[in-house]
Parts: C-alpha cells; structure tokens; sequence
C-alpha cells in the first residue's frame, strides 16, 4: 500500500522523514498508521495505474523463457539425461 508520512517515523529496518511517500509492504500495518495519523493514503494516478499493469505483463526471463524465443534445441538435447 503506498503512504505518505505525515512524521518522522523509524524502525529497526526503516527510517522514513514527513512527506515521504512509502510503499508499505504490510497493508495492515500501514491502514494502523493511517488510523492513527501518521500517514495518509497516496491515490495512484491512472498513468501510474497504467505503467504498473504494463509491467506486468512485461516479465522477462534471463534465459528467454516467456519470450517467445527459441533456443534452437530439440527437445531430446534440453531434457537431462539420467
């Protein structure tokens, strides 16, 4: 969940100024800073909205895996052999 910080706040991992926007990743516990007014919730705007499920669908494999990409190989000579 992304917040904003409205204080400083700080942690044995973390360490964050007013103002800051934050992607918390524990949405329970960033819904108990928003409830105790330490933070406010930061809308995505529709174009970060937009880039976000573009990157979705945008994984890459460093072998080439999911891209469509062929290796050239049979598949007798990428099975292992026991």
């Amino acid at each position: 969940m992304r917040i904003k910080f409205r204080t400083s706040i700080s942690g044995l991992n973390y360490s964050h100024m007013p103002g800051e926007d934050v992607d918390w990743p524990d949405d329970k516990e960033a819904k108990r800073f928003i409830d105790a007014g330490y933070a406010e919730l930061v809308e995505p705007t529709k174009a970060a909205a937009k880039a976000a499920a573009k990157d979705d669908r945008k994984v890459e494999h460093a072998d080439g895996a999911g891209t469509g990409k062929r290796s050239g190989k049979t598949k007798e000579e990428t099975t292992l052999k026991r």
